[in-house]
C-alpha cells in the first residue's frame, strides 16, 4: 500500500502523479486527452476510437479514459467498452495485449494511447499488419517524450514534462503542505513537428536549484514521481 509506505517518512511528502488524500499532489490533467478526442471526431471524422491504456485502476489510466468519455457525449457518441484496450502496464512491452485487440478491430479508425510507450507499441504492430499510421488509422498519445517527434510518422501526442511537473511543485509548494491534489492543465496541438529539442535536462537543474535556494536548509522533499501512475 503506496499510503502506508509513505507514512513511515517524517518530512514533508509531494507527490507526483499520484492521486491521494493524505499528501500535497501534483499531477497533469488529462484535458488534453479530451482535446486529442475531439480533434479525430470533428476534424477527422472518426467514429470508431479505441481508448488503449494500462490498468483501470491506476489514476493515468482512469482519468484520461473519464475525459475520453465526455468528449464522447459531447459529440452524441455512445463509448463502446469493445474499442478499450486495458495493458498490465503503461511500458510499449505490451504487445500480447494490443495485439489481438487491433487483429480484432480492423474497423477502428483512431487510438488513443494513455502514453507515448503505449502508442510506440501500437506502431509495431500496427506496422507488422500493413496497416499505414497517418492514412490507414491515426494515432495520438499523452507524454510528449522526445522520442514521440522521431517517429514514422511523428507521433501527435499531449505534452507533458516530467521536469516541468517537478519544478512546479517545488514552485507552488513553498512553505505549504496542506493534503491537497492540483492539476495542471494541458493541451494537445495537433502539428507536424520536423524538429525538437527536450528540455528536460535542463529543468531538471532548475528544480533542484530552486529546491536549494528556497527550502533545502529548512526540510527535506520527498518527491516521488510515480512513473506507473
Amino acid at each position: 500500500n503506496m499510503n502506508k509506505y509513505l507514512g513511515h517518512f517524517k518530512t514533508p511528502i509531494i507527490t507526483l502523479n499520484y492521486d491521494n488524500d493524505n499528501y500535497y499532489s501534483f499531477s497533469y490533467a488529462s484535458d488534453g486527452i479530451k482535446d486529442i478526442a475531439k480533434y479525430l471526431i470533428a476534424q477527422k471524422k472518426c467514429k470508431k476510437i479505441a481508448f488503449i491504456g494500462g490498468p483501470i485502476n491506476k489514476h493515468s489510466t482512469y482519468t484520461r479514459l473519464h475525459s475520453f468519455k465526455e468528449a464522447l457525449k459531447e459529440y452524441n457518441l455512445e463509448y463502446d467498452e469493445e474499442y478499450t484496450c486495458h495493458c498490465s502496464n503503461y511500458t510499449s512491452d505490451n504487445h500480447n495485449s494490443i495485439r489481438p485487440f487491433l487483429i480484432s478491430h480492423p474497423e477502428i479508425e483512431g487510438i488513443i494511447c494513455v502514453t507515448d510507450n503505449l502508442a510506440y507499441c501500437c506502431y509495431d504492430i500496427l506496422n507488422e499488419m500493413n496497416v499505414q499510421i497517418g492514412k490507414d488509422i491515426l494515432i495520438a498519445s499523452f507524454d510528449d517524450e522526445v522520442t514521440s517527434a522521431y517517429q514514422t510518422p511523428p507521433l501527435a501526442s499531449v505534452h507533458a514534462d516530467s521536469a516541468y511537473l517537478a519544478f512546479t511543485a517545488v514552485y507552488r509548494s513553498n512553505n505549504h503542505y496542506e493534503k491537497v491534489n492540483e492539476f495542471i492543465s494541458t493541451k494537445f496541438t495537433y502539428i507536424i513537428r520536423i524538429f525538437k529539442t527536450s528540455v528536460s535536462s535542463l529543468l531538471n537543474l532548475v528544480v533542484m536549484f530552486i529546491a536549494y535556494i528556497l527550502n533545502m536548509n529548512f526540510f527535506t522533499f520527498i518527491f516521488l514521481a510515480i512513473q506507473n501512475g
